[in-house]
């Protein structure tokens, strides 16, 4: 008979399984395993989290340029999260270049762009 040690044990490892092919369910599992202030563990899974879902260059310079955005916005008083910066960087970008001419194709495009690179979490 297993015991409840073990069984947990094996429960966790199915649950790391399923999380390679889920990465929702992977950052969910290390915001979890953080919380419990777990964190050689939740190191650990971060190292899961980079072997099966790599950034692409896209998202790093995404990311970088975000930060950065954030950094400006911050300057002058105002404390967002990444993707609102997200989202008023590109706005700004996309006005500046249509001269004004901004529309809603462009927003939804925007929008469309932006949960797909947050809404992961």
């Amino acid at each position: 008979m297993e015991s409840k040690k073990d069984k947990l044990s094996r429960l966790f490892e199915k649950a790391l399984e399923s999380a390679k092919t889920n990465k929702k369910g992977l950052l969910r599992l290390k915001t979890a395993i953080v919380t419990l202030q777990e964190f050689e563990l939740a190191s650990e899974i971060r190292g899961l989290e980079n072997k099966y879902f790599p950034e692409t260059e896209e998202i790093k310079t995404i990311k970088r340029q975000v930060n950065e955005y954030k950094g400006v916005v911050g300057m002058v008083g105002l404390k967002i999260d990444d993707q609102t910066a997200y989202l008023l960087m590109k706005a700004t970008e996309a006005h500046k270049k249509m001269k004004g001419k901004f529309d809603l194709k462009t927003a939804s495009e925007i929008v469309a762009k932006s949960r797909e690179l947050f809404d992961e979490l």
